[in-house]
């Protein structure tokens, strides 16, 4: 699913266990009511935050292509991902802004306290540096799937990385799409228009690919079949040649 970096497009990658403790130790708890913003584009945001539960949207604020339905493109922060590491890297305010899709709650820890634990703690400093790195990797990766790939695509790419993330299992062939995304949010996701999604949805419909049962959703493992992903083809290529 990666097209040049090591990180995941649209889903940022659970933090480790060393990482999420020290949240869990120095963390102040809030809670994000569903649709309240926890930054707006040119905020500053002061936090590094670690997601305990919910869902937030992360996205480029006042952007909109006025010729298209496209109003937005988000990338997800399910529980365990990390907040605002732009901001803690580079301590300048961007366009980015974030919402919560869901009922959600963080665990925030203050610029200066992160530092502070830092100048200490010289690995979890390089382990924290690395973290970030691959959220960063994580937007650049969405938006090089935007333009590498078709919508149907970037659809696949999004539900496999959903069930590697959840380690979700198939029954008979068959994953069960472990987030529950509106309509509207898998096409923010992936940049397209609703219609464009429904006409993707009902064509694998017919092919036996996909199947929605109230409010859960499938895919069928063939769906994933032969999706790009340069790192997995660097590890396959590398046993082909040790003989593996």
């Amino acid at each position: 699913m990666r097209i040049r970096y090591h990180g995941f497009p649209w889903v940022r990658s659970k933090a480790g266990s060393e990482l999420q403790k020290f949240f869990s130790d120095y963390g102040t708890l809030k809670h994000i009511p569903k649709g309240t913003p926890v930054f707006k584009g040119n905020e500053f945001y002061p936090n590094l935050s670690l997601v305990l539960s919910g869902l937030l949207a992360k996205f480029s604020e006042s952007f909109t292509f006025k010729e298209t339905s496209k109003v937005k493109a988000i990338s997800l922060l399910l529980p365990g991902t990390v907040l605002g590491g732009t901001f803690f890297l580079s301590n300048r305010l961007s366009n980015i802004a974030s919402t919560a899709l869901r009922d959600t709650v963080l665990l925030d820890v203050k610029h200066e306290a992160v530092w502070e634990y830092v100048r200490t703690h010289h690995n979890f400093g390089k382990m924290l540096v690395n973290h970030l790195m691959l959220d960063l990797e994580s937007d650049l990766e969405g938006m090089a799937a935007i333009i590498a790939r078709p919508p149907e695509e970037r659809l696949a790419v999004l539900f496999k990385i959903l069930v590697q993330r959840y380690e979700v299992q198939n029954e008979n062939g068959w994953f069960n799409i472990p987030v529950k995304l509106t309509h509207s949010e898998l096409s923010q996701v992936i940049y397209t228009i609703p219609l464009t999604l429904n006409r993707i949805l009902l064509e694998w419909k017919k092919r036996g690919l996909y199947r929605k049962e109230g409010t859960e959703r499938y895919a069928h493992k063939s769906l994933f079949d032969n999706l790009y992903d340069w790192e997995e083809n660097r590890m396959k290529n590398n046993d082909v040649g040790s003989g593996a």
